[in-house]
């Protein structure tokens, strides 16, 4: 009988207490049962923070972004019709409607915009496009042939939240106009702005005042085959500075020779036009006459139209957009701005972007040919 407690084997030695091994078994199985609690509470943990999320953060997450988008949708509107303005569309051209999104709080806005068959659509789409990218957006355009209408769709977070419906249709048309510019100031200009000048292939052609000095000028604009306007302007008294200048107190027979060696020296001009220091009188009228019959045209001066360059980049423009006006009203409109500094860069962009209300820019010789 063991009265002790102690363990014996057959022969009743002692064994002693438990192996040290036992014990390490003992302790690695309760901690990894330990663990295995401690991942199923992780396990739950997460279970239950992930039904929480989309129960109550992911449906505020989801309305914090489409209300951002509708904003983006909002904002985008002003810019959208400032794009058709450009184009020549009327807002009497665009029907707009909206289309409620299902399960947001937000709508899809579709305008049909009917336009005449001028408008290039591939260049107002990409204009759309470039727009949709400042917004985080994208647009693309899906052309059906059949009723030739071009849907051009803007995303926000790949859903579509804009539609416009280009249509073209019979019996409209944008406001058309036709613009002859010129630039003044030659003599005095930069000459790199003057080789610009010279190099443009824009249909912009100069003026230039008839004088010793001029000469040389007028050879080098002629040959490039740009139109000349000859500015005379008549002094109230005779002025030594220019010898083809005129004056009220000439003769006629001086002013006839002035005529004569103008004509000779700049015949490939054909266009003038005349100022005063006061009202023209018939020394002028009698110069317009000489003019005449040498087979040169007369520009009313009071038809130029004088964009003074200034600093401010959007006053110049705000002045052409005026040019544009009068052609528009008028059919036709002859602009003049003095050559300085960056002056072809800014015509040359300005016909680019008024081109594409479907506003002409023209030679000086055959705006001058269509109002005849």
């Amino acid at each position: 009988m063991d009265l002790f407690g102690e363990r014996f084997d057959d022969e009743g030695e002692d064994l002693g207490p438990q192996p040290e091994a036992s014990e390490r078994r003992l302790r690695g199985g309760v901690r990894r049962r330990l663990w295995l609690i401690a991942l199923l509470a992780g396990i739950g943990i997460l279970c239950y923070v992930g039904e929480k999320y989309a129960v109550l953060v992911q449906p505020s997450i989801e309305k914090l972004r489409a209300s951002r988008d509708l904003q983006s949708v909002k904002s985008v509107e002003e810019e959208v019709r400032s794009i058709l303005e450009n184009y020549g569309i009327t807002d009497s051209w665009v029907r707009k409607r909206s289309v409620g999104l299902e399960g947001i709080d937000s709508v899809r806005d579709v305008w049909t915009v009917s336009i005449p068959g001028d408008v290039p659509v591939a260049s107002v789409t990409h204009d759309l496009s470039v727009l949709a990218e400042r917004y985080q957006g994208r647009a693309y355009a899906v052309e059906d042939a059949k009723t030739r209408q071009v849907y051009v769709h803007i995303k926000f977070r790949d859903m579509v939240r804009y539609t416009l419906v280009f249509q073209p249709t019979a019996g409209i048309r944008r406001r058309e106009g036709s613009i002859a510019l010129l630039v003044d100031g030659l003599e005095d200009c930069d000459e790199s702005e003057l080789e610009a000048f010279m190099a443009s292939r824009d249909p912009v052609g100069c003026i230039i005042i008839p004088g010793r000095s001029s000469g040389p000028l007028y050879e080098q604009v002629r040959v490039r085959n740009k139109d000349i306007v000859l500015h005379l302007h008549v002094f109230a008294t005779r002025q030594e500075v220019n010898r083809l200048a005129f004056s009220d107190d000439l003769r006629e027979s001086e002013m006839r020779w002035k005529v004569r060696n103008i004509v000779k020296g700049y015949q490939a001009s054909g266009y003038f036009f005349m100022t005063s220091e006061r009202a023209l009188g018939s020394n002028a009228r009698f110069v317009q006459t000489e003019f005449e019959n040498q087979g040169f045209q007369m520009v009313d001066a009071a038809s130029l139209f004088f964009i003074d360059r200034t600093s401010e980049l959007s006053n110049m423009t705000s002045r052409m957009n005026d040019l544009a006006a009068s052609a528009m009203r008028n059919g036709t409109a002859i602009g003049v701005v003095k050559l300085e500094e960056s002056t072809m860069s800014f015509l040359h962009d300005e016909m680019v972007r008024l081109r594409k209300k479907g506003l002409d820019f023209t030679s000086m010789r055959s705006l001058l040919a269509h109002r005849k």
